[in-house]
């Protein structure tokens, strides 16, 4: 079977939110006055798994419900209509009782009074799904992502309403989205876990947990990697860590498509801080194959 990690990491996928390039990350890194040593080690430790959670990008921070990328470039929960609940409970009794028809019918009322909102558009696609019409489910799905594409329930849906479709490759890649806006999201790997004779894969959970760690020494931080692959990923958090210029970038409204490549397993990366006499750190890398 097919890896379902070398799916995701060799996916294209969308990603709105603003990015750094690793040149970037590189350039605050050398001009830090912190020391920012990278070092590699044979494998996972059992403590980096069991503190997994504790020690995400970035440091501690909860899920939110549901993320929305701002003008200012910053990811928050986004707002709640406070008059929505009442209204949409008759609709959400309807979808209870299986009543798809009268339960879409309820959310695309409430669309017209509240047009472009994300979850109900969602729930809009859900009754057409349950109702047996997974390629309108499909559209909806689709146009709730382009207004919320930070949040991983429209790319989950959208794998839904393709398996109903048989179409098992699209799924599968609608699903590894997903998974790289909320990783080890349980219900998400549930799901794959449970098609996997249909999609063609077996679920390995903890290879959604970072080969990586990033640890305070000092004036600055020990990046350590388990896996070549997550190198980008310790050294994002270790600038996010411990620069603040990191944590905002100039262009807020930057949109591309990103090709996340992997690494070979006979790739291996060592990276080396050095200091120089000014205490200024500087980064050096030597890829060898």
């Amino acid at each position: 079977m097919a890896s379902f990690l070398a799916l995701a990491v060799s996916a294209v996928l969308l990603a709105p939110p603003p990015v750094r390039e690793p040149k970037e990350l590189i350039a605050i890194v050398e001009n830090s006055p912190r020391t920012y040593a990278f070092k590699t080690v044979e494998r996972v430790p059992e403590q980096w798994r069991q503190q997994a959670f504790l020690t995400m990008y970035p440091q501690s921070a909860s899920a939110l419900s549901e993320p929305r990328l701002g003008p200012d470039g910053r990811v928050s929960e986004a707002p709640v209509i406070e008059e929505l609940d009442a209204l949409l409970a008759p609709v959400e009794e309807k979808f209870e009782a299986r009543a798809w028809a009268e339960a879409e019918k309820g959310y695309a009322a409430l669309l017209e009074k509240y047009p472009n909102h994300y979850a109900l558009t969602l729930n809009w696609g859900d009754a057409a799904l349950k109702d047996g019409r997974p390629e309108v489910a499909l559209k909806r799905y689709r146009a709730a992502q382009k207004l919320n594409p930070l949040d991983h329930r429209g790319f989950f849906y959208e794998g839904s309403a393709l398996v109903a479709l048989k179409k098992p490759k699209e799924a599968l890649a609608a699903y590894a989205r997903a998974l790289a806006r909320r990783p080890n999201a349980p219900y998400v790997l549930s799901a794959i876990d449970s098609l996997g004779d249909v999609l063609g894969i077996r679920v390995r959970t903890l290879r959604f947990l970072p080969a990586a760690r990033v640890d305070p020494n000092g004036d600055g931080f020990d990046v350590s990697l388990a896996d070549p692959r997550w190198m980008a990923w310790g050294l994002c958090k270790a600038a996010w860590r411990g620069e603040v210029s990191a944590r905002t970038v100039a262009d807020p409204q930057r949109w591309r498509l990103v090709t996340v490549q992997g690494f070979g397993p006979r790739s291996a990366a060592r990276i080396r801080a050095i200091s120089s006499d000014a205490g200024q750190s500087r980064v050096e890398a030597a890829g060898m194959i």
